[in-house]
């Protein structure tokens, strides 16, 4: 009877945590969904922890990639792509760290900001630094 006791306390932590994370990221699957994680924590929770943690960061990449997809490439203005940024996680569809890593990269995109010094563009070459880059023109 202990052991059933613990064995069903360690599957509702481990299914809590997951769901937790789950709901933290944003996403509705991992792989799987969140009764399936629950499903297999009851049946197995030791192995339910290794391949979570696995498959967890291939997904919150690719949670990165839609929030990039959605604010914008280096065709998009830096403004337009702080304002999208900004709306996504205003309405709570991207994580607090997301956001954060997000914005620390448009902010080193950003020639105006006092952290970055470095040109906007690895080709850049000393020549063509006077000019303006096509993302630049349109700020308005």
């Amino acid at each position: 009877m202990l052991n059933v006791l613990i064995w069903l306390t360690g599957a509702l932590v481990v299914a809590s945590a997951v769901s937790w994370d789950m709901r933290r990221l944003r996403v509705n699957r991992v792989g799987l969904n969140a009764p399936a994680w629950w499903a297999l924590s009851v049946l197995g929770w030791p192995l339910v922890v290794p391949a979570y943690l696995l498959i967890r960061p291939k997904v919150r990449r690719e949670v990165i990639a839609s929030v990039w997809h959605y604010v914008g490439d280096a065709n998009t203005p830096i403004a337009v792509r702080r304002r999208r940024l900004l709306a996504l996680h205003r309405n709570e569809m991207v994580d607090d760290s997301i956001f954060e890593e997000c914005l620390k990269q448009i902010d080193g995109l950003d020639p105006c900001s006092a952290s970055s010094s470095a040109p906007t563009s690895s080709t850049a070459s000393p020549s063509s630094s006077p000019s303006s880059p096509p993302s630049s023109r349109e700020d308005a």
